[in-house]
């Protein structure tokens, strides 16, 4: 049967690191690649090696399908019609639709540049032309489907960036002289955040200290915290929240604050409550728990 499995691509990532082949998947699909995050750059490559070499853990290739945006357009976005490019054209494609139907247009790439179409508000690129190429044992030009998408999506890594990279490795001593991964990098990699915080984590585990650092790591791994309305009236009223956590924090530190915050809205009865009362994103927060729980059960097995 198949079997479909949605997750972050955090998560994925987690997943090739426990088995580098992929061996119980078929099929990837990166959905919004466009948004460049690390975890997927570092996907990319890893996938691409996967679906280029045959494994003899794998029966059959692994397929990756690279999406930049959502197909579903004609559900979610307002009223307007479709353009497809496709390699096909069809007629009747400057009729105006009927009342509450969308037209969706399928034609070839000729419409990009010769065709104006009433009414279009989404395109759509199926990712292939017809394109005019001489066959040299035919001695004639022909129309040939081809790919204009191509898979390399991501521009060769600065030299620099990957120097600054290692350099922060190093004194992480998560890899040695050599470049080699050490024992201590190989316990980072399981966890979900930046080699520097990862490292401040394991170091306050070796302490059994970790209670007091896992709530400020767990909180700098989400989005900002604080609400900042634009309405100046309510800009004010979240402003006097926040400096009331801060004052609880004993001053104006940021790490202290952030910890105050997670304990108080964690100890509350009514958690979502109480974000909304002083002026707190809930749904970070309540990542933020999310994490915490997991670098607690993270630290748990590596003490084992």
């Amino acid at each position: 049967e198949t079997a479909i499995k949605y997750m972050t691509d955090g998560c994925l990532l987690k997943h090739i690191l426990g088995d580098p082949n992929l061996s119980k998947f078929s099929v990837i699909i990166l959905d919004e690649a466009h948004e460049r995050t690390l975890t997927t750059d570092i996907l990319f490559g890893l996938l691409k090696k996967l679906f280029q070499d045959k494994s003899p853990n794998r029966k059959e290739h692994l397929k990756v399908v690279i999406v930049k945006v959502t197909m579903d357009i004609h559900l979610n976005e307002m009223a307007g019609d479709i353009l497809v490019f496709l390699t096909d054209q069809q007629r009747r494609i400057f009729l105006p639709p009927p009342p509450g139907i969308r037209k969706c247009v399928i034609s070839t790439n000729i419409s990009a540049t010769s065709l104006t179409i009433d009414g279009i508000r989404y395109v759509v690129d199926g990712g292939f032309v017809k394109q005019l190429n001489h066959n040299p044992r035919l001695g004639l030009d022909i129309l040939e489907v081809v790919p204009i998408s191509k898979f390399p999506y991501l521009d060769p890594p600065n030299e620099r960036l990957i120097l600054e990279a290692l350099k922060q490795l190093y004194q992480c001593d998560a890899i040695d002289r050599s470049g080699h991964v050490t024992r201590l990098g190989l316990s980072m990699v399981e966890f979900p955040l930046p080699p520097h915080l990862t490292c401040a984590v394991i170091r306050a585990a070796s302490l059994d200290c970790e209670d007091l650092l896992l709530p400020i790591a767990a909180m700098l791994s989400v989005e900002n915290v604080f609400i900042r309305p634009v309405d100046p009236e309510y800009q004010k009223e979240a402003e006097q929240r926040h400096r009331e956590l801060a004052a609880k924090a004993g001053g104006f530190n940021d790490f202290a604050t952030l910890a105050v915050i997670f304990e108080q809205c964690k100890s509350s009865g009514a958690p979502a409550s109480w974000c909304q009362k002083h002026w707190i994103h809930w749904r970070c927060l309540f990542s933020a728990f999310r994490v915490e729980a997991q670098l607690r059960e993270l630290i748990r097995k590596l003490k084992q």
